[in-house]
């Protein structure tokens, strides 16, 4: 049976659940999750993006980056798997806690189908973004690539994938919109790159037209994605907060 988090007044069997419940019951789901189906998740992001600071660190900095992109490379292609095999066993994990049915896991099926699909989203979810329109139902399907238990045989491994993707499409595009981290990513970039570089190519630009630009670029950043800016100003106040604390403790002190 289903756990009480879930709202089954909330399902309408030809339209599916709303964002908002869909939000909702997902967030629900996560504070009821033990710690260690959490620790799982840790485990297997933590290492990447610890190597993808680390990797882009070195490629700036380092004057012998050259002679180890090759190495550098493959540990982190090799660390971007572990983390989507993570996430995978991860979500079956949460999958299990929410039905309380266990089912068995065959982790080499499971590299095998994260290592063939995963890869190509750095080239296909770029474009789509670009274009805009497909985004949503290409993020949907990489997504469903890295939470599902596919059953499915090689051949008909696509279609499932798809067939999934393709369904409910109202609430995926508005999840999308409201916590998709890349249109977050694409927001704070254009907000702090965008603005000087104006400034560079027009000198000559008037203050008021400068502060103009700058909040049209804010504006189009929230709106893009709302959640994702709020979390992003949240965590810049904080980092703010504490920067400016360990500055002023030495002089209270002294």
């Amino acid at each position: 049976p289903l756990c009480t988090m879930v709202n089954t007044k909330t399902f309408d069997p030809q339209h599916g659940r709303t964002a908002a419940a869909l939000i909702d019951e997902s967030g629900q789901l996560l504070r009821s999750a033990p710690a260690g189906i959490l620790c799982l998740y840790f485990a297997a992001a933590v290492p990447f993006t610890a190597g993808l600071v680390l990797f882009w660190t070195i490629m700036i900095r380092s004057s012998h980056s050259i002679w180890c992109s090759a190495a550098a490379a493959l540990v982190l292609s090799l660390l971007f798997i572990w983390m989507k095999i993570g996430q995978n066993l991860y979500c079956r994990q949460l999958s299990q806690h929410l039905t309380g049915r266990r089912d068995a896991v065959d982790i080499w099926r499971t590299a095998c189908v994260q290592t063939a699909i995963h890869p190509t989203g750095i080239l296909t979810l770029p474009i789509c973004l670009a274009i805009a329109l497909p985004y949503g139902w290409a993020c949907a399907f990489y997504q469903h690539a890295t939470a599902l238990n596919i059953r499915a045989s090689d051949s008909k491994l696509l279609l499932e994938l798809r067939q999934h993707a393709m369904k409910w499409p109202l609430q995926n595009h508005a999840v999308t919109w409201l916590l998709s981290p890349a249109l977050t990513i694409i927001g704070i970039c254009a907000i702090m790159i965008m603005p000087p570089l104006m400034r560079l190519i027009n000198p000559a630009m008037p203050l008021a037209l400068q502060v103009a630009t700058s909040m049209v670029f804010i504006v189009a950043a929230v709106l893009g994605s709302p959640i994702g800016m709020l979390m992003s100003a949240n965590f810049a106040a904080a980092l703010l907060l504490l920067s400016q604390t360990g500055c002023e403790s030495p002089i209270a002190s002294g």
